[in-house]
């Protein structure tokens, strides 16, 4: 399954080449920079210790805990959350410089390049119920540390991103590309998107 996102990949490059702009392979600008450890997202880092005592001052409140009522209100999976954050909190203030530190370093890779371009997931769209609410917490955060390990890349670094549907699945479900940009640079993407569609149309619920 995945070789048909490798193809539609493949397939937007050529694309590209075919209007005229260039695209060259690249490595991971960021190895290691950006990572899921023990299932606790950017877990590693030192914050300052002012820093750090003030997070964690901030977080007595939520580390509380909840109570039977108030679970009653939530889906298993952000009680799922909750607890696990509430038991790696200690890891919340290196995480939270972590952060910073990757939007920094993910800003520089634009001084080379005006788009970044992967899959928008790992695998075509999986059955309905693959995340739903009633999958175990555990199964559904390592699924969904498989699923999207492209795009929060963009949700860390706040920088703009599109999703466009370039390739089919073999069952003609879409297979998304994501095509990322510099902070501001939203009219690349669109401007870039435009003439992708023109080359490529794809379907749409409108015919």
């Amino acid at each position: 399954m995945r070789s048909k996102i490798i193809l539609g990949l493949l397939r937007t490059v050529l694309l590209v080449f075919l209007l005229v702009l260039s695209a060259i392979p690249l490595r991971n600008p960021y190895p290691r920079s950006i990572e899921t450890l023990d299932g606790y997202p950017f877990g590693r880092g030192n914050a300052p210790e002012p820093i750090r005592t003030e997070i964690l001052h901030q977080l007595a409140e939520f580390q509380r805990g909840y109570s039977e009522r108030e679970l009653e209100q939530v889906e298993e999976f952000t009680e799922g959350l909750a607890s696990y954050f509430r038991e790696n909190a200690s890891k919340g203030p290196g995480a939270l410089v972590r952060l910073r530190r990757f939007a920094h370093r993910h800003a520089r890779v634009f001084e080379q390049y005006d788009v970044l371009m992967n899959p928008t997931l790992a695998t075509p769209p999986p059955e309905l119920g693959f995340i739903g609410p009633e999958v175990p917490f555990e199964t559904a955060l390592e699924r969904l540390k498989w699923f999207i390990p492209f795009t929060p890349v963009q949700n860390v670094s706040g920088t703009p991103a599109i999703s466009l549907p370039l390739t089919r699945s073999q069952g003609g479900l879409p297979i998304g590309i994501q095509l990322g940009s510099a902070m501001g640079a939203e009219r690349t993407l669109l401007e870039l998107a435009i003439e992708l569609e023109e080359a490529s149309p794809w379907p749409t619920l409108a015919g």
